[in-house]
């Protein structure tokens, strides 16, 4: 493969099906959905994490091993029979990749071992552990208590336990170093005269490494009697000083859980110290986790990544680099590296779990397809919010809540709390960097510590990006990321009792002003690897859940305080990625979305109805009102968790009628809302009785009997049509637009799924399979008209979702070039209604494709739930089409045939409420 001069052109997929693999889904569950997601329409399988993870992950996001597939899904075994049967069928793998961290796990053997040897160990350099803290021992806050205490009440025991000596905490068995091991012996010797035990103390005080060998030495011996270990090793559990003295001389310093913010000493992937970052930016760390994924990759069976979180790795650009290299092969890497930077072409499918905010674009020198679509999402999502509706929310939510502040000041206050929460220790370390430069030069030396960690404070808080990416080798930034830094200097100004010439020396130095040293590089790549962690966990994990003015905007990547997205934008986002990342991903639901696409598209006709909104809201507190405790003298749940209950109740209830099962779901999704914004009850400092009053009050107004019920059902009654209507719009659009289009398992059918764990519940593959074999029988070309009032009489079935993404899937298959490379151009509507409407097209040659999507429906339905009669409100618009686009075009899903170059709103949609409009060649 390296001996050709061109580069192996990577496989594009058409469209990917997302499935979470776990111990109830292993790979043999997907082998038999692949002849069905085949003849949905899906070209790629896209895996969730595959390697190797601790007992009962439920993510696999938390990787203990890089060298085998998960032995919990079948192992590199159960991979064989998957990618063999997946080849079989002409279908493409996508896989989840985590390069930023493992898990801090004590069956991920590389941790254990830098647990035993610590800095001695080769694998000391794989973590991103700071060793010039705790006397160069691993800070390990996984105790319920200080150590001194829970060795008091025994707790803490030395043990051997898999032919090694270990200290005990209740499951956890952490290894003892080879310098403890000394002291033990030494006390066995003191018992038992054995020259043996002289000749192992010797051994290792010569080299720590031979304490394997000193280990299996051990275990013959204690084959024959344990008596005199057992008894040396309870006079240390018995008398806690003693073992003090053994934990002191381990290679890591157990102590209370609560002591992470401030002393934890290796990076963290975001604030979990169950999970610890790699320095994947060191070579032979590169090597050692992607070396099983390679061969898989050059074998054909793996043919595509999916990255991420890439902003917590040092330097992605030169992350995605050596992705691309690896995938040319094991070739002298000079051939590789000029084949890579002559061509326009990548070998290998990569995208980015990068979270673009506002108008931020994915780093142009990233070698990647794209992203992994969640700006793409809240485009989408916003064309369908009334942003007219904007001033009633704002007013209304203001009144009922009393929360009168706007989002960003609310989204800067959470990223305050949460540093100081979560990251205290992060940001004194960089306080100490940054004073430690500022004592180099005369006119910054008298700065002290304190207002330089103001000023970091102020300005990571201030930053409108998850990050900025300087270059490792100067720490200089592009032009945008410059602009980044420009803004929140500005901002970060207006602070209440900044330091000017703290900030000034701050962005002084992140410009890389002076000549970088290493130091000063040191620093810059840890200000940009905490700026992403601290925005996702005050912006997605603590702002999301406090501001609830209209909780459909509460998305990943999104803005709540951008009240929808105009035409205009949406159209120029869509050109863009046509230009730049034509196979960038299209999400609209992940594994990680707050809600599922459909609970957003029901949500979102509340924006063309404030009125009834605040009717609706007003009469259900007045009925729920009873239901309310008090806690510390405060109602319980308040009234901002009682205005997000009511829009989840409404939206995640779906078509259900089982009361109870959707009770439990909101329970939970409301408990787990109230601990991620931290103001009546938190993760860390759970309020048991405001949890409880939360709890009782969503299971009394869910209980099918209750007077809540019937308000929401009511409500429901005259949302759910529009709302099936946007589902169906924003399905069709995403399958069209410029990209790869994404599916999450089971979003095939109607998804009202919540936040995980509510969106990882176990998928019903045979009723989706039955279905649209249901579905192919019923829908021939004869009986299409009578099928599609079938459809809409019987909206509430999920089969119309089902039948659109068939439909519209085969389709774009057929024109797999034309929307692989195809221009993207928008489509003008004429007329009073033109506002209703989202018309492109899609252009390559002479074959063209047109999309035609309604939105604010339900003012076009003025309560109907008749498709006809909205089409029938549609007269007058017309979808006007360049001279060279007109001609005969038949729609993919009625087959009806239409002509012209203006096409009216209402014959276009007559029959169905989305058109796909493909032109027939002469």
């Amino acid at each position: 493969m390296t001996g050709s001069k061109a580069i192996p052109q990577a496989r594009i997929p058409t469209a990917t099906y997302r499935l979470q693999f776990g111990e109830q889904f292993p790979f043999t569950a997907a082998m038999p959905l692949l002849g069905y997601l085949k003849e949905l329409g899906i070209t790629d399988l896209y895996a969730s994490p595959i390697f190797q993870t601790p007992p009962g992950s439920a993510h696999g996001y938390n990787v203990c091993g890089f060298e085998s597939a998960n032995s919990s899904l079948g192992g590199d075994e159960g991979l064989l029979r998957l990618t063999n049967a997946l080849k079989e069928e002409g279908l493409g793998l996508l896989v989840d990749m985590v390069p930023n961290h493992m898990a801090a796990h004590l069956t991920n053997c590389w941790w254990r071992d830098v647990l035993r040897f610590g800095r001695n160990s080769r694998y000391a350099t794989f973590f991103d552990i700071d060793w010039n803290r705790h006397q160069g021992k691993v800070f390990l806050p996984t105790l319920g208590d200080h150590a001194w205490e829970a060795a008091q009440r025994r707790e803490l025991q030395l043990a051997w336990h898999d032919s090694q000596l270990v200290v005990k905490y209740y499951d956890n068995s952490f290894p003892l170093s080879p310098e403890s091991h000394i002291l033990i012996l030494r006390e066995w010797l003191h018992l038992e005269r054995k020259p043996i035990i002289a000749e192992l103390m010797g051994k290792l005080a010569h080299s720590v490494r031979s304490l394997p060998e000193v280990d299996t030495a051990l275990a013959t011996l204690l084959s024959d009697s344990a008596r005199g270990l057992e008894q040396a090793l309870k006079s240390f559990n018995a008398d806690p000083d003693r073992l003090m003295t053994v934990l002191d001389a381990q290679h890591y310093k157990l102590a209370f859980w609560r002591l992470a913010p401030e002393e934890i000493n290796y990076r963290r992937f975001f604030d979990i110290t169950d999970l610890v970052a790699l320095t994947m930016e060191r070579s032979e760390v590169f090597e050692e986790t992607h070396r099983a994924l390679f061969k898989w990759v050059h074998e054909g069976r793996i043919t595509g990544l999916r990255i991420d979180h890439p902003d917590g790795l040092r330097a992605p650009r030169a992350y995605f680099r050596d992705l691309q290299l690896a995938a040319l092969g094991d070739g002298p890497l000079v051939d590789r590296m000029s084949k890579l930077e002559n061509s326009s072409q990548l070998p290998l499918y990569v995208v980015a779990e990068k979270i673009l905010s506002a108008d931020e674009q994915l780093p142009k020198d990233w070698r990647a397809h794209g992203t992994t679509g969640y700006d793409f999402l809240i485009a989408l999502n916003g064309l369908f919010i009334n942003s007219a509706a904007e001033p009633e929310f704002t007013r209304f939510y203001g009144e009922f809540t009393g929360c009168v502040a706007d989002f960003h000041a609310i989204e800067h206050a959470s990223k305050k709390e949460v540093l100081e929460m979560s990251f205290r220790g992060d940001i004194n370390e960089l306080s100490e960097r940054l004073w430690q430069l500022a004592q180099k030069s005369p006119s910054t030396r008298g700065l002290s510590r304190h207002v330089l960690r103001t000023a970091i404070v102020e300005l990571i808080c201030s930053f409108s990006v998850y990050r900025t990416y300087g270059e490792p080798e100067t720490g200089r930034s592009n032009a945008a990321d410059a602009e980044v830094l420009n803004d929140a200097l500005s901002a970060a100004t207006k602070a209440k009792g900044i330091d000017s010439a703290a900030l000034q020396y701050l962005g002084s130095v992140l410009r890389t002003e002076t000549a970088p040293s290493h130091e000063l590089l040191e620093f810059i790549w840890r200000f940009q690897q905490v700026s992403g962690p601290l925005t996702a966990k005050g912006v997605e994990d603590t702002a999301f859940y406090r501001y609830f003015r209209f909780i459909s905007l509460n998305e990943v990547g999104g803005n709540p305080g951008r009240f929808g997205t105009t035409l205009d934008h949406f159209h120029a986002h869509c050109a863009a990625k046509a230009r730049s990342w034509p196979h960038s991903m299209l999400a609209s639901s992940t594994h990680d979305t707050k809600r599922g696409e459909d609970t957003r598209a029901r949500l979102n006709v509340l924006s063309e109805m404030p009125e009834r909104w605040q009717r609706f809201v007003n009469r259900s507190s007045a009925l729920t009102a009873r239901d309310c405790d008090i806690v510390s003298g405060k109602p319980a749940p308040d009234a901002n968790d009682e205005y997000l209950f009511y829009q989840t109740a409404v939206a995640a209830s779906g078509f259900e009628d089982n009361w109870p099962a959707l009770a439990t779901r909101v329970r939970e999704y409301m408990l787990k809302a109230a601990r991620e914004g931290k103001r009546n009850t938190s993760w860390i400092d759970q309020n048991t009785d405001y949890e409880k009053a939360l709890s009782q009050y969503v299971e009394r107004n869910l209980a099918s009997d209750s007077a809540f019920v019937q308000e929401l059902l009511k409500l429901r009654g005259e949302i759910e049509f529009p709302g099936v209507v946007n589902s169906l719009a924003q399905t069709l659009i995403k399958i069209t637009a410029p990209g790869v289009p994404d599916f999450y398992q089971g979003s095939e059918l109607w998804d009202f799924s919540l936040v995980d764990p509510d969106n990882r519940r176990p998928v019903d593959f045979t009723l989706r399979q039955e279905m649209l074999s249901n579905l192919r029988s019923r829908s021939t070309k004869d009986a299409r008209s009578k099928f599609l009032a079938s459809l809409l009489t019987n909206y509430r079935s999920p089969e119309i979702k089902l039948f659109l993404i068939h439909q519209a899937l085969r389709t774009r298959n057929g024109l797999a070039e034309l929307y692989r490379t195809g221009e993207y151009i928008p489509l003008q509507v004429e007329g009073d209604r033109a506002r209703h409407l989202v018309a492109f097209a899609r252009r390559l040659n002479k074959e063209t494709a047109i999309t035609v999507a309604p939105r604010f429906t339900s003012l076009l339905l003025n309560g109907a739930k008749s498709w006809e009669t909205a089409a029938n409100a549609l007269q007058g618009a017309t979808i006007k089409l360049p001279s060279e686009m007109s001609g005969l075009f038949e729609d993919a899903f009625s087959g009806e045939v239409i002509e012209g170059d203006a096409l009216p709103a209402e014959r276009v949609l007559a029959r169905f409420p989305v058109a796909l409009l493909v032109a027939r060649q002469a």
